[in-house]
């Protein structure tokens, strides 16, 4: 009784300092790219993109170093909540209108990203019950991911975001660095303790930590793109919320997998392939909807279909365990 009790306060508290920490690392790192005159793209997918991430990151690495099925199952389960959940809900509250270069290269990666996870985990052991991420394969993610970064700031979609005045540039150097490395410390601890409190509640409850991952913490560390996303809706800054969607996504295949296995090569049941089928097809109808006579927009509609799709599937990985 008193284990599960620790293992439930050391599950929240964690979330709450791996959240905190993540929105404090995104402040600074935003006030940080301002200052480059960095246009609200390039922000939306590489700094905000990533610095959501960055609870996957630690997850992930937790839960390889633990030789856990949490950090997968948190990465995908965090990747088709980010798709159909969170823009679901975006475009519910207001149509969201993608541009055409986003369309034209940043969600066919996307795809590409997720179907090449599925190419090198499964033709190596087609007939295995464990599929592998080898260290080899780590490094072919982010070879792939160092190309997509030069991609991605060598583009100019967008017009740059106003920078501060040089009074304020000379004062925003420092404290957007403090909050930067005040984040990334609040988000490396709050991820070891979500992977430790998770896998005792699993464990406790006779759960499998792949659903687990899947619900509860792959929800969890989607906070911060929830909160990032609705608040750029709001403000009209369509380029930061869908961007930190996306880049949050491919960072999640391409730059945690890599790391991850960099760290521990990952062993990954052979059912997880059903869910990253899953998201490859959430990824494309994504694209279907933008992209399908050219109106680049996801309707109200089109929205409340995506948030159904996410139920359904919610329901059926609960049946299944």
């Amino acid at each position: 009784m008193v284990l599960s009790i620790i293992s439930i306060a050391l599950f929240l508290v964690g979330f709450f300092i791996l959240i905190k920490g993540a929105d404090i690392m995104i402040t600074g790192s935003v006030r940080f790219a301002r200052l480059f005159g960095m246009s609200e793209w390039l922000i939306g997918v590489v700094i905000v993109g990533i610095g959501t991430s960055l609870p996957e990151l630690a997850i992930s690495i937790n839960a390889a170093l633990e030789q856990t099925t949490v950090g997968i199952g948190t990465i995908i389960g965090s990747n088709i909540f980010n798709m159909l959940v969170i823009l679901g809900f975006a475009a519910i509250v207001t149509p969201t209108v993608f541009k055409k270069t986003w369309i034209k290269y940043d969600l066919p990666i996307n795809i590409i990203s997720v179907a090449i996870l599925i190419i090198i985990i499964v033709l190596p052991s087609i007939s295995s019950s464990f599929y592998n991420i080898t260290r080899f394969d780590s490094l072919i993610f982010l070879s792939l991911f160092v190309f997509w970064m030069i991609f991605m700031i060598r583009r100019k979609d967008d017009v740059a975001i106003d920078s501060h005045n040089e009074i304020d540039d000379v004062v925003a150097w420092p404290i957007s660095l403090f909050l930067i490395i005040i984040g990334l410390i609040g988000v490396i601890v709050g991820g070891e303790w979500v992977v430790n409190g998770a896998i005792n509640v699993a464990e406790m409850a006779g759960v499998s930590k792949g659903l687990i991952g899947l619900t509860i913490v792959a929800i969890g560390t989607s906070i911060p793109e929830i909160t990032v996303s609705f608040r750029a809706i709001i403000k009209k800054r369509s380029g930061i919320a869908i961007g930190n969607i996306i880049g949050s996504n491919i960072f999640d295949i391409l730059g945690i997998l890599g790391i991850s296995a960099l760290f521990m090569p990952l062993v990954i049941p052979s059912f997880i392939l059903v869910d990253l089928i899953f998201l490859l097809l959430t990824s494309i109808i994504l694209y279907l909807f933008v992209s399908i006579g050219g109106k680049r927009t996801v309707s109200r509609i089109e929205g409340l279909i995506l948030v159904l799709f996410y139920f359904l599937y919610l329901i059926w990985i609960i049946i299944r365990g």
